[in-house]
Formats: structure tokens, C-alpha cells, sequence
């Protein structure tokens, strides 16, 4: 947010849009569709909501506001490295076999990320 408002202030409203309309497509960021506010209750909430639906309104992108939550934050930091996490002995490279996800059902790609569902198999 605050690299926008530089830019506005620099180059003007109207070629600030341009600008961050190039470096999404750029950034291969162009099939984004939404800009996410995370409601963790760590910051004031409507303290940012003004600034982050102004900016989804200059990308183009949908504003939502979705509930969170620190708690896996604070486990990355103070434990307990349970299920959640993928732990890895040093010199073991990770891979997809070390993931609980299968990536070739449609439904569970559906359910954790919102895509894949063009037919339930």
C-alpha cells in the first residue's frame, strides 16, 4: 500500500494505475482476482480496510475480508512443529511425497484451493 501511494504521489492517480496494471501482468499476477484482508485480530481491522479496498478498487480486484488466525505463526516459532508442519533432516530435499495433499483429486485441490473441480472423481 504504501509503494501506491508513493507512486500517486510521484506520478498522479490515473498513470499509477497503469503503472501497477503493467507490473501485475508483469508479475504474471494478471489472473489474480481478489485482494485478501486477514482478520487475526493482531491489528486494528478497520484501520486497513479503508486503505485495502481503495487499492482492490485501483487493481481491479474483488476485497474481501476473511477470518484468521496467528496460531500457525506461532507454532512456525515456538512449536510445536506437529502435522502441520513438514520436517526435514538437513540434506533431504523436499518433495510432493512429503505433502498430505493428493494432487490428482480434483475434489481435495477443490477444497483446500478453491479449483479443480471440473468433474468429482
Amino acid at each position: 500500500m504504501k509503494e501506491y501511494e508513493k507512486c500517486v504521489s510521484r506520478y498522479g492517480e490515473e498513470k499509477t494505475g497503469r503503472i501497477f496494471k503493467i507490473m501485475l501482468e508483469h508479475y504474471k499476477l494478471e489472473h489474480y482476482k481478489r485482494l485478501v484482508l486477514i482478520d487475526t485480530g493482531a491489528y486494528p481491522l478497520n484501520d486497513c480496510v479503508e486503505r485495502s479496498s481503495f487499492l482492490a478498487v485501483q487493481l481491479g480486484l474483488e476485497h474481501q475480508i476473511v477470518p484468521g488466525s496467528l496460531e500457525l505463526l506461532k507454532k512456525l516459532l515456538t512449536g510445536p512443529w506437529d502435522d502441520d508442519f513438514i520436517v526435514l533432516p538437513p540434506g533431504k530435499k523436499l518433495s510432493l511425497d512429503n505433502f498430505r495433499v493428493d494432487i490428482t483429486s480434483s475434489l481435495s485441490n477443490f477444497a483446500l484451493f478453491g479449483f479443480g473441480m471440473g468433474g468429482i472423481e
